[in-house]
């Protein structure tokens, strides 16, 4: 149990120094200029198609593993599609 929380704690230190290193150069007054031009409908419709983009994108990929693998959980295929965008 200890193991875990030590572990938690380096990625939670981790996470803090990244977020300085990618929050320490942004121009605040621009954040919020951006922000108050965006499209509120459009953002919300963006908001709900992109879950439903990967659920789906997660159904089609049970299609496409049914002859290499059989039963990978949905989960597993969410994620593996979540984690293949955010890194692209």
């Amino acid at each position: 149990m200890r193991k875990n929380w030590l572990r938690v704690g380096i990625i939670f230190i981790l996470m803090l120094v990244f977020l300085y290193f990618f929050f320490r150069s942004v121009e605040w007054k621009e954040v919020f200029q951006y922000l108050s031009e965006v499209n509120v409908l459009l953002f919300v419709l963006v908001v709900v198609t992109v879950p439903i983009h990967m659920v789906t994108r997660a159904i089609r990929w049970k299609y496409l593993l049914m002859h290499e693998k059989k039963n990978v959980k949905f989960f597993n295929r969410f994620a593996a599609n979540a984690v293949g965008f955010m890194v692209t």
